[in-house]
């Protein structure tokens, strides 16, 4: 898996104060319910990062043609 960061995306998660390897890390370690589908190319993932921290990451899928 492979994950293509826009500028905005990255400059976004960093206000929150979240690094995008971070974000990486939730996404790959999704446990069931997760990823569900919010729109037509938008997915969520809730998880746990390794230090523990809990985050909410909404991304798209690329095959979806979004980019």
């Amino acid at each position: 898996m492979f994950f293509l960061w826009e500028d905005r995306n990255e400059e976004h998660i960093a206000k929150h104060r979240v690094e995008p390897g971070e974000a990486e890390d939730v996404i790959r370690h999704a446990k069931r319910p997760y990823p569900l589908k919010v729109s037509g190319v938008k997915w969520l993932v809730r998880g746990r990062t390794r230090g523990n921290r809990l985050l909410q990451v909404i991304l798209r899928d690329p095959r979806s043609g979004g980019y």
